[in-house]
């Protein structure tokens, strides 16, 4: 009888005729076995070098901004705000060209046709948060 421990020893697994491993198939010994297709698998996992795989998270600082907001572009040119909306985004500064985010993490950007205001000026949302300047009609 084979002994787990015993390095000397090969293992070797059975395919079928689609690819799969045949269940019970296998086979502790020093040589491929010569009927039937056979494959070498690692034997000893708990001793053979294991690849691992570093992950490296960056996080991103947010600047949480509290603002007037509007539902959509025609309420913005006007009616008085919707009330304050809360948001943050990775600029420290309420801009055009910047991305908006519902949350902390910078994950879920605010709805698209929002607008909000800082100061005198307006800014639309578009596509995946990104800030443009909402000019109204005189």
């Amino acid at each position: 009888m084979a002994n787990g421990n015993n390095k000397r020893l090969k293992a070797f697994v059975r395919y079928d005729g689609t690819g799969r491993v045949v269940p019970s198939s296998l086979i502790l010994q020093r040589n491929k076995p010569k009927v039937g297709n056979y494959q070498e698998i690692d034997a000893y996992e708990c001793c053979n070098p294991i690849s691992s795989t570093t992950t490296t998270t960056t996080t991103v600082a947010s600047t949480e901004f509290t603002q007037g907001y509007w539902l959509n572009a025609d309420d913005a040119c006007n009616t008085t705000t919707f009330g304050n909306l809360t948001f943050y985004s990775a600029s420290s500064t309420i801009t055009a060209g910047i991305t908006i985010f519902s949350n902390a993490g910078l994950t879920t950007p605010v709805t698209q046709g929002y607008v909000v205001s800082q100061g005198m000026t307006r800014y639309l949302v578009g596509e995946g948060g990104l800030l443009s300047v909402l000019v109204c009609p005189s």
